[in-house]
């Protein structure tokens, strides 16, 4: 390890500062681990990754699910469909199953013509994952992970069940969230919490450290090595770590191996050049082959465009100049999640905003349809996005920006004719219409 540091807060509310072995809620990188514990027991001889899901769970058995296999699970090609747990086409939400052997019932059950087999990224199959692996191997998921992953890899500070009453509680950094209306990350989740689901959500329910989760990755880097110890097959990183067909769709010129994301789909056989998995509450871990690095980045913010701009600097560090692409898919991900949101202006209302505003001589704001984009340049060079607000305002998508609000003002006849704003300090403008 060259460096590891903590900066911020881990709880800002009673001034408790982050410290390196702070615990953080991973959600989605817990995928990878699920993905790992399937391939333990195909090394093992227990499943093969062709086999149909249906030889394990009976709930599979039935005309409708009976050919999807394992490996169309780990591959996100099973054709369950649902990219999150509130999205699932389940009658309700993950968290409220009592249990995961309940949940995957519910998931085989959801009413389906047919079995669309082209990549959706999707929580069922982690779900459905993780309750067959404590099918195969008869004990829990916890406990196999436990026993499997954690305790050969020294992850001594990984846990997949919370409580406010766990003893190590006080090292779990609270969850921040950014509100686009004052820019400012408001506290979604505290230790004080109880845990979101009763039971270990396979998608989303780890509870790690940046130092635990790199000896993971660590051994994924390795070719399966860790410790002296060949911990997986060499032959079956090499194939979890190969891209299956087309790209990701949110994230352009990515794509997606065995429950590992794989951010260079043209690479050759072998190990691919960066690989990883991010977290929606702000952590990110990801791997170098070709020049044996890891970098994770660990916060506990809900805004993807701090990840953007973690991306976007390491790009320009030597010997990390190839993540500069997935910068650029993160910023087209933020963008297109604003886009499915509805709060991105319409074209029609768009087009009646671009032109240039002024207010006196030296300052001027320019706005610009592009690629379906609101886009302004100000005076100062300051540049973003507008998203738009449940009143009709609209948000700068750059909270470094100077400008925080717009809203519309408009004349007699209709035509907008001026737009008056927020700062960033809460001094107000008014900008006229110059063009």
């Amino acid at each position: 390890m060259i460096a590891s540091r903590a900066f911020g807060w881990q709880n800002r509310e009673v001034g408790a500062k982050l410290e390196v072995g702070a615990i953080y809620r991973v959600n989605a990188m817990t995928k990878p681990v699920i993905g790992t514990a399937v391939l333990l027991l195909s090394d093992d001889g227990s499943l093969h990754l062709d086999d149909p899901v249906s030889s394990y769970l009976k709930s599979f058995d039935t005309e409708a699910l009976r050919s999807i296999t394992i490996r169309q699970l780990l591959s996100n090609r099973s054709g369950l469909g649902g990219s999150t747990g509130s999205d699932s086409r389940l009658p309700k939400g993950f968290n409220a199953y009592p249990d995961l052997a309940t949940l995957v019932e519910a998931i085989a059950a959801i009413p389906r013509d047919s079995l669309d087999h082209r990549f959706q990224y999707s929580n069922n199959n982690t779900a459905v994952l993780g309750h067959l692996v404590a099918q195969v191997s008869g004990i829990s998921l916890e406990q196999f992970i436990a026993h499997r992953i954690f305790e050969p890899l020294g992850m001594i500070d990984s846990h997949t069940r919370f409580s406010p009453q766990a003893p190590w509680a006080d090292k779990v950094v609270s969850t921040y969230a950014l509100q686009p209306e004052s820019c400012k990350h408001e506290r979604v989740w505290s230790p004080a919490d109880v845990q979101s689901a009763p039971y270990f959500r396979p998608s989303g329910g780890l509870y790690t450290t940046a130092h635990d989760y790199s000896r993971f990755l660590s051994m994924w880097l390795n070719e399966g090595r860790f410790d002296g110890q060949q911990f997986l097959k060499e032959a079956t990183v090499k194939e979890a770590l190969q891209p299956i067909g087309d790209r990701l769709i949110y994230n352009e010129g990515s794509a997606f191996g065995l429950h590992w994301t794989i951010y260079d789909p043209n690479s050759a056989q072998g190990m691919p050049s960066i690989f990883g998995q991010g977290g929606s509450n702000g952590t990110l871990a990801i791997a170098f082959p070709r020049t044996g690095k890891l970098v994770l980045y660990f916060s506990q913010s809900r805004n993807i465009y701090n990840r953007a701009r973690f991306y976007q600097e390491l790009g320009e560090t030597e010997g990390f100049h190839e993540i500069r692409s997935i910068w650029a898919g993160e910023i087209r991900d933020a963008w297109r999640e604003a886009i499915e949101a509805g709060r991105v202006p319409d074209e029609k209302l768009a087009m009646e905003l671009v032109g240039n505003y002024s207010m006196g001589q030296h300052s001027s704001l320019r706005l610009e349809w592009r690629d379906d984009t609101l886009t302004f340049v100000t005076h100062r060079g300051d540049k973003g996005r507008f998203f738009t607000s449940p009143e009709g305002d609209l948000l700068t998508g750059n909270c470094e920006a100077s400008i925080r609000r717009l809203s519309i003002e408009r004349s007699d006849d209709g035509k907008i004719f001026a737009l008056n704003g927020k700062m960033e300090n809460g001094a107000s403008f008014r900008l006229l219409r110059s063009d």
